[in-house]
This record gives structure tokens, sequence and C-alpha cells, in this order.
């Protein structure tokens, strides 16, 4: 479902992933959720308790309100992370510092991803089976090296 163009970060209602994960939850028949949201320097920036889904989209609302930044076009070369320990572990959790970044790269463009990855890049399961089936990447040739 990851490849589905309504999946995705800051997307619940209509997000294939999200809606499963939502509906799994709920058969756990969870009487009480305590969600919280973060700073940028990992400090509680809010805590809600209470019933699942509308305590889960509060946090979602104050998160949307208060975490992104509008861009008023797209880059040619971003620079990410996926926020650091324990958040970029393995280039497989790092992969969400690619994902926020492409909402924000022009087509065809460079992200850089800043990651310490000291678990590496997974061999195993689906993940490395997709590595494994992609050939080495072939830099464009451009007229001009990118402006760094």
């Amino acid at each position: 479902m990851i490849g589905n163009p309504r999946s995705g970060f800051a997307r619940t209602q209509g997000n294939p992933i999200w809606e499963e994960m939502m509906e799994v939850a709920l058969k756990t028949e969870p009487t009480f959720l305590v969600n919280v949201t973060q700073t940028e320097g990992r400090g509680l920036s809010g805590v809600l308790a209470g019933k699942l889904r509308e305590a889960h989209a509060a946090r979602v609302d104050f998160a949307m309100r208060n975490s992104r930044v509008s861009v008023e076009r797209a880059f040619e070369v971003v620079v990410t992370t996926a926020g650091g320990y324990p958040f970029d572990i393995s280039m497989y959790q790092s992969v969400k510092g690619i994902t926020a970044a492409g909402s924000i790269v022009q087509d065809g463009d460079a992200i850089v991803l800043a990651s310490e990855c000291h678990e590496g890049v997974p061999g195993c399961g689906e993940f490395g089976d997709v590595l494994r089936a992609c050939p080495a990447p072939v830099p464009e040739s451009r007229s001009s090296p990118p402006a760094l």
C-alpha cells in the first residue's frame, strides 16, 4: 500500500495504510489512548488522552497546525534526515526522511539524506528483495553540475 498515491505523511482519511492501522487498532477494543506530540528537540509539545479516534484526530490536527512549514515551490536539492537516533538506525528506517522530502523536490532532482544507518541496509525480507531487483543508480548527465 505504500505505493498508493493516497499514502504518505500527514494523511489519515483516504490513506489506505492509516485506515488499515486504525481498523486493526479498533479491533482490540481500546478503552483509552494517551497520545503525545514532540518538539523539534524531542520535548513534549502536547499530551492528549481519551478515546482512540478522537484523541488521535486531535493530536494530528495539532501536529498539522504546529509542525509543518509551507513552501511556495519545489526545490532542485532537498537535504533531509529521518530525525536522528533511533529514527536513522538503518536505511529502512531512514527512508521516512526521503519520503517527506519527496513532496518538495522537483521531479528528477536530488534528495540528500544525512543518516547514520549504523545497522546499514537490511538485506533480508521484502525491502532487501526490492533493493536487489533495482539496478545501481546511474547519475544523469547534465550540461553543468548542480549548484549546491
